[in-house]
């Protein structure tokens, strides 16, 4: 997953929803694979501040969709 790209993400979202990374075969990653129906890594997932899940890519990451979501959240 670009590194970068998702810190900034996650800086642009502090106090707003929360960002969380699923990169590798763990437990936690497991968890979150089996509930969100997951079936590639790296994904990345976005919550709104109520817990609602507003964003799930899987595989490569997408920027630009990201990014349209925590403008969303901005506005």
């Amino acid at each position: 997953m670009a590194k970068p790209a998702v810190d900034g993400l996650e800086r642009d979202l502090v106090g707003q929803a929360r960002l969380f990374r699923v990169e590798r075969s763990t437990e936690v990653a497991r968890e979150l694979a089996s509930r969100y129906g997951l079936r590639q890594l790296p994904s990345l997932l976005i919550f709104d501040a109520q817990g609602q899940m507003v964003l799930a890519q899987q595989g490569a990451l997408d920027v630009d969709a990201a990014r349209a979501t925590v403008a969303g959240f901005q506005e």
